[in-house]
């Protein structure tokens, strides 16, 4: 049958005596007991909960502090005392390190172990709520009170609510919401920035440490008229050359941009000679005079101002080197056209040098002038070796050269026989013949000498300069004989004891992305979490003397509050065992008072044959 309305409720009990009979002599026995020691003990004396004798049992309930606890709510509080080592080892490890030497960020970690930890904060708070209520509850109190209590457990708006009647429930309460700052405090405290590692890395190289012999040329040694051509492997090498091709694939295990210093091919300077001779470009040519070219040349031999030459040739034991000749006027000839020209002939010969090089992303690039190591010696031209090696090339005129390749690469790039054409008219300038864009660029006063200010151009000493790129072009041979050949062959070509692989140890210096962490918002974050255990802990004081376990279910409260439907449990019971005692009983919560349903009437909680549904709520089928 169902209600639709109260009328009134009346707090007159219902007549369920005779239904109820056997809650009412299980109670009159609790009172009895109870009325029993309270006079024996004497108004407010205390009784241990672990000392009464539940009712119907026949047996008292003995507890200790190991045996009965809350130890899920201990449990909770450890794991979230475990996280803060835990927080500080993820931001440890993580510091400094590479982004990409982590597959999930710590900020993930710290994430997931602030939203564990407080979650379990929270159930936490609640266990050590429930202690205190019943707590106080032994202790005496009001209903006011009680009910505050209850009120500030679940949240922190009835803590900030609770007004006169806030107690350390209202602490614990509010310390399991606003502990929820640790995370971003631990969010704060990993973060990413760029930074310039300057790590040691060990790098693998492929390069020749000599030029293999007979490699780069042919050539024919004849005294008046030296000839040289390229072999088809080093004009290939010479054409990357000068089309500025990027140097590959020699060194590897670079991860980004390192530096490291390895051993190539290059040229030495062994021994330099020079002489000079007066020179005067002010007296003009004579109407009638006609200038003398010697071979090779474009102005008169006492006319010249600057030239390079380069020479392939052979020292007296056979083997070859590179004559490299400079001539150039001095600083006085730029001022008043009169002065010396000085001729400067340095030998160049093949050796091992050492090369400080960058590697970006698999791209090589020479920092600086090599530092030679030692001259190779596997350059010799005897008839032993044209025999051994097989180097007659189309007849016995060309032979088959270290270094005649690179002569004709250094006379393609570099050669310059530039002079000063003495004016006709006495006063002009002498002008500039010759000229290429190398040389124009040794020019040291340009603006001077197109201004008129001084009489001749002055030039740089371009041999450093011839010096950088021919070695970067050894060096780019090193590369491609190191990947085109065997290790066999090259060794059988070169000075005993060199390797064309090796491994040398590298810096990195690129830009990398890494973790940084801020320590001062860990310290933070784990001062909230620590305090706020420690708080919350205080609130599990005294939980061993209540005698068993407690909790807010509405059938242990029940219970405590002598309701006639659990008048057949056992009052020391908790809420699983009263559930439990009771699981097969049904129950309604509705309208109570028979056939009558005046002002009789009243709400509660009974069996369903005594107590009326509510309107609305349909029977349960």
């Amino acid at each position: 049958m169902e209600v639709n309305r109260i009328n009134a409720v009346s707090t007159r009990k219902p007549n369920l005596q005779e239904a109820h009979s056997d809650e009412a002599d299980a109670k009159k026995g609790a009172v009895e007991y109870i009325e029993e020691v309270g006079s024996s003990s004497g108004e407010g004396a205390e009784a241990n909960v672990g000392e009464l004798e539940a009712v119907g049992r026949g047996q008292r309930v003995y507890t200790s502090f190991l045996r009965k606890g809350p130890l899920l709510g201990l449990c909770a509080l450890v794991f979230q005392l475990l996280t803060i080592p835990a927080s500080f080892l993820v931001l440890a490890m993580s510091d400094g390190r590479p982004v990409t030497s982590w597959k999930f960020q710590p900020t993930v970690y710290l994430a997931i172990m602030t939203a564990i930890g407080n979650s379990v904060m929270r159930f936490a708070a609640v266990q050590g709520c429930m202690i205190v209520w019943w707590t106080h509850a032994m202790r005496g109190t009001t209903f006011a009170q009680l009910h505050q209590d209850w009120k500030m457990s679940i949240g922190a708006v009835g803590a900030l609510t609770a007004g006169r009647y806030t107690n350390f429930i209202a602490v614990a309460s509010l310390c399991a919401t606003f502990v929820i700052v640790d995370g971003p405090l631990l969010q704060r405290a990993s973060s990413v920035i760029s930074k310039t590692p300057a790590e040691p890395v060990s790098l693998h190289t492929l390069l020749s440490p000599e030029i293999p012999a007979y490699f780069t040329g042919f050539s024919i040694f004849v005294a008046d008229h030296p000839t040289n051509d390229f072999t088809s492997e080093f004009y290939s090498i010479f054409s990357n050359y000068t089309a500025g091709s990027a140097i590959t694939g020699a060194i590897t295990g670079c991860p980004g941009v390192c530096t490291a210093t390895v051993q190539a091919a290059a040229l030495a300077m062994t021994t330099c000679s020079s002489q000079s001779t007066p020179i005067n470009y002010t007296k003009p040519l004579v109407g009638n005079q006609s200038a003398v070219y010697e071979e090779c040349r474009i102005a008169p031999a006492n006319l010249d101002a600057f030239t390079i030459t380069f020479i392939t040739t052979l020292d007296g034991l056979g083997n070859e080197r590179v004559d490299l000749t400079v001539g150039m006027t001095d600083t006085a000839v730029a001022r008043t056209c009169v002065g010396e020209f000085t001729t400067k002939t340095c030998h160049l010969v093949s050796a091992t040098a050492e090369y400080d090089v960058t590697i970006s992303n698999g791209n090589i690039e020479i920092e600086q002038p090599p530092r030679i190591l030692n001259v190779a010696n596997n350059t010799r031209i005897t008839n032993q070796t044209i025999s051994q090696f097989n180097l007659s090339y189309e007849g016995q005129d060309w032979l088959q050269t270290t270094l005649g390749g690179l002569s004709i690469a250094g006379a393609i790039e570099f050669k310059t026989l530039a002079g000063l054409m003495p004016s006709m008219a006495t006063g002009d300038t002498p002008s500039l013949t010759g000229y290429n864009a190398f040389s124009y660029k040794m020019i040291t006063n340009e603006n001077a000498w197109d201004d008129e200010t001084d009489c001749a151009p002055a030039w740089k000493d371009p041999t450093a300069e011839i010096l950088v790129a021919l070695n970067d072009l050894l060096f780019r041979t090193s590369v491609y004989t190191a990947q085109a050949y065997n290790e066999t062959y090259l060794k059988a070509r070169m000075d005993p004891g060199m390797n064309v692989s090796s491994t040398v140890q590298g810096i990195r210096h690129d830009p990398v992305n890494v973790f940084h962490v801020n320590y001062y918002y860990f310290l933070a974050a784990a001062l909230v979490q620590l305090i706020s255990v420690l708080l919350i802990a205080y609130t599990f004081y005294g939980w061993w003397r209540l005698g068993r376990e407690v909790s807010f279910s509405p059938l242990e409260i029940a219970k405590a509050f002598e309701a006639p439907l659990l008048q057949g449990v056992e009052s020391n019971s908790n809420a699983k065992e009263i559930a439990r005692a009771m699981e097969e009983r049904k129950v309604r919560y509705g309208i109570f008072g028979g056939e009558e349903r005046g002002p009789e009437s009243m709400l509660g909680f009974g069996d369903p044959d005594v107590v009326y549904r509510l309107k609305g709520f349909p029977k349960k089928k």
